[in-house]
């Protein structure tokens, strides 16, 4: 079997022959040149909405599958499946959707050569047709297809195919792997009929028992077990499929055992020899027993799942294996057979697992088994309130022992998968429904959802909760954010930053009653997250005053602002405002001995976000106002460019008397005159642009192809030169746009001119290698913005403080 790489990636495009990989740009349209080997993939095209790849398998006919996985170490037999087929064509055309979530995918394509005993054709599709293969009775109905369809079946040993899996309860001989064309999944269901061998049957269980059909689930390494009908004289199972895979006969292990849960939502079969541990009863109980609490679990959720509208799968199966045998994680293989150890965290906590793994057999009604991997943070999240909410009956908070235990929950992107997170997630979907009025109901929020490809999940999420409630996700986030943190009624009842994890006392920080001002900053990572700031306010009298104001925000960031007592409250936190833009302000009134907390909310499915701002005493003046210039220097062989610097700049603090602002000139620095005294901040927020030249070019190398540079103003470097005094911060929102701040410590005597400030920005033309092409067209690449290599220019601005 051959094999080839695809790498895609937003920003790069590149193709090595050697490597085998391939990275893409989303909006370019690039020829690539052909590759010898096969099979290969190729960029057809490539738009806003995802690529167009040719994959070529070389001498047809073939039995191909495309794998993909977020990291090229995880590529193998265990990746996911983007898609599969068989092909009597040398070329087939694949699209693949653009992803945000995880914008960064590997693929491997491999390709099977088939013999003429492992394939045939459909030629009549008016007509229902069936066709066997390998011993494989593959039967599709009528109007599936349009024209004539290859089928094939490779029977493989489970080693050969890559199946292999290593847990005693059902074993499996030999593997089919079934392909109808190139299509996997259909709106009408196939039938299929599978050998079996009669000499593999456990003698101790019922035929219909002692053997199961089930299909491989790549991505987690596991068999999912489907209802079929046995046929005792025939050998063979029959079953129906909306979808084709590798599949395979299994066969309940010598020694094993199997009961049948009451209303045959669940098959659990166990070694009767088994010991199982009670860890919080500290007791041994019968596995007959354990299996009985697994297969009315098993019933009970099974039935709730249905009352709430879900389609329900037949059956089940859960397996009691010995704890040696698997680790804690392989309680279930997702959307497969469920492994369960035989020690287990009481019957509470088993209940809830039965529940959740058998709500993602639910999930495997509704998509396409192959895509879970992709979104596994939503689909654990909904499990985890599925088994919760529809079948134990809690309603926010769920309590769930991972949400109740981390506290840095918020701060991690609601996408996160660590193993943890991801079920945690179930606890911001309970607040979700529990909050949202009734406007969302579980059922049609999962409809919405899953009735979609591999697109952004989060973004999926933000237009199913506007469509349905009205509001943006960001409104139930933000809430859900502070009551995590600040009600202990919530998902965090043990939760107290004023503590310790001893119960010690813990280190607070203070705003003292002398200290003025106070400066924040939050970097939001992009995803939906969120910070927790708090102080105690310190106050000479009874209360203080405080004025909350935002002086930065890029991206869609956000600040609630709380004043709690002693983080011991028991009800929902209202916020006493929000800071949104640049320039809001709360004004809250903090008790003597209270603290003032601020949730910094990121609201972007997708980017970072920062918001700073200070908190200052009220009554502290202010004056703003706006500010100007140009410089003007040599691009490049005697071409002059132009670059205009715009802005606005703000001081706070200890302000005597304002002077006036003169008129300036395109060339000369701008002066603003003000009194001012110690202690005293200015801000300013500068936007810089090319007023005057290209913004691109092109340099032509005739050996090579060609290099298309871009331009943009690039700030060097701000600096006081007249006040040594003054202490200077930076940081930069967008290309072109930077806020700078001077906390004026003292202002020199400089005679004539009272105080004086002098402050100076350098700029100069930062230059990126867009697009470079060698003679082939096979090469292209980035470079990224790099220092400006034509030197730089100089602008001034003055401010002035007049001898009192």
């Amino acid at each position: 079997m051959r094999a080839a790489s695809l790498r895609c990636a937003p920003g790069r495009s590149l193709v090595d022959p050697v490597l085998r990989c391939l990275f893409l740009t989303l909006g370019l349209s690039v020829p690539l040149t052909s590759v010898a080997q096969t099979p290969h993939l190729a960029l057809r095209s490539a738009g806003p909405d995802g690529f167009q790849l040719t994959l070529n398998l070389g001498q047809p006919p073939a039995f191909y599958t495309v794998r993909y996985a977020t990291d090229p170490g995880l590529l193998g037999p265990a990746a996911g499946v983007w898609t599969s087929g068989v092909s009597s064509a040398a070329e087939v055309t694949l699209e693949v959707p653009r992803r945000e979530d995880n914008p960064l995918l590997f693929f491997q394509v491999s390709a099977e050569p088939l013999g003429a005993g492992d394939q045939s054709e459909l030629s009549q599709p008016e007509v229902e047709q069936t066709t066997t293969l390998n011993g494989v009775t593959v039967t599709v109905p009528a109007g599936t297809f349009s024209g004539a369809t290859p089928v094939a079946v490779l029977a493989r040993p489970p080693e050969a195919a890559g199946t292999v899996r290593e847990i005693p309860g059902l074993e499996t001989t030999m593997t089919y792997e079934v392909q109808v064309g190139e299509q996997t999944r259909f709106e009408e269901p196939l039938q299929l009929e599978l050998p079996y061998d009669p000499e593999r049957l456990n003698p101790d269980v019922a035929i219909e028992d002692a053997v199961t059909a089930a299909y491989w689930l790549p991505e987690e390494g596991n068999w999912v077990s489907v209802a079929s009908e046995v046929d005792p004289v025939q050998h063979r199972l029959r079953l129906a499929t909306d979808h084709l895979s590798i599949w395979a006969v299994r066969y309940v292990a010598s020694g094993y055992r199997v009961l049948k849960s009451d209303l045959l939502h669940a098959r659990v079969a166990f070694n009767p020899e088994d010991r199982v541990f009670d860890n919080v009863a500290k007791q041994f109980i019968p596995v007959q027993d354990y299996a009985q609490i697994i297969a009315d679990a098993a019933d009970g959720a099974a039935e709730a799942y249905r009352a709430a509208g879900f389609e329900i799968p037949e059956e089940q199966w859960f397996v009691i294996v010995d704890p040696a045998t698997t680790v804690e994680a392989e309680w279930a293989g997702r959307s497969g057979d469920v492994y369960i150890p035989t020690n287990f965290e009481g019957v509470d906590q088993l209940r809830y697992e039965i529940g959740h793994e058998l709500f993602h057999a639910v999930q495997n009604l509704y998509y396409n088994v192959y895509s879970a991997g992709m979104r596994k943070w939503w689909h654990e999240a909904c499990a985890t309130y599925a088994s919760y909410a529809l079948f134990l009956g809690r309603s926010y908070p769920l309590r769930f022992p991972f949400s109740a235990e981390r506290t840095d929950f918020c701060n991690l992107p609601l996408s996160t998968v660590n193993d943890r997170h991801e079920y945690a997630t179930g606890e911001f979907l309970a607040f979700l429904f529990a909050k949202s009025g009734g406007s969302l109901d579980f059922k049609s929020h999962f409809d919405a959802m899953e009735g979609y490809g591999l697109s952004s999940t989060l973004r999926r999420l933000e237009d199913t909760v506007r469509a349905k409630t009205s509001n943006q996700l960001e409104r139930y986030y933000r809430f859900f954010a502070a009551d995590y943190w600040l009600n202990r009624g919530g998902a965090l009842p043990k939760f107290d930053p004023l503590k310790n994890a001893d119960g010690t006392p813990a280190g607070v920080q203070v705003i003292p009653a002398d200290e003025r001002r106070h400066d924040f900053a939050y970097q939001l990572t992009g995803g939906y997250t969120a910070q927790l700031g708090w102080w105690r306010v310190d106050a000479e009298g009874g209360e203080r005053k405080l004025v909350v104001r935002a002086d930065l925000v890029s991206g869609k960031a956000l600040v609630d602002v709380h004043v709690v007592k002693d983080f011991s409250g028991t009800g929902f936190p209202w916020p006493k405002g929000t800071l949104t833009k640049v320039g809001d302000t709360v004004e809250v009134t903090v008790p003597a001995g209270h603290y003032l907390c601020l949730v910094a909310v990121n609201c972007d499915s997708t980017a970072d976000s920062l918001i700073t701002g200070t908190i200052r005493d009220a009554g502290i003046s202010e004056l703003t106002g706006n500010l100007s210039g140009r410089l003007r220097h040599t691009l490049n062989d005697g071409v002059w460019t132009d670059l205009k610097i715009e802005g606005t700049w703000r001081i706070e603090g200890d302000i005597r008397q304002a002077l006036g602002e003169s008129e300036p000139d395109d060339w000369w620095p701008h002066l603003v005159g003000v009194q001012v005294g110690v202690d005293t901040y200015v801000d300013f927020e500068l936007t810089y642009t090319l007023s005057n030249a290209p913004t691109e070019f092109v340099q032509v190398y005739p050996d090579i192809g060609s290099d298309v540079v871009q331009l943009r103003p690039h700030l060097l470097s701000a600096a006081v030169t007249r006040s040594e005094a003054a202490v200077v911060e930076r940081q930069e929102i967008s290309p072109g746009r930077v806020a700078l701040r001077f906390r004026l410590q003292a202002l020199p005597d400089v005679p004539g001119a009272g105080g004086h400030l002098v402050f100076e920005l350098e700029f100069g033309l930062a230059t990126r290698s867009l697009l470079y092409r060698n003679s082939a067209g096979g090469l292209w690449y980035d470079s990224g913005w790099t220092p400006p290599p034509w030197g730089s220019g100089k602008c001034q601005f003055e401010f002035y403080g007049e001898a009192e």
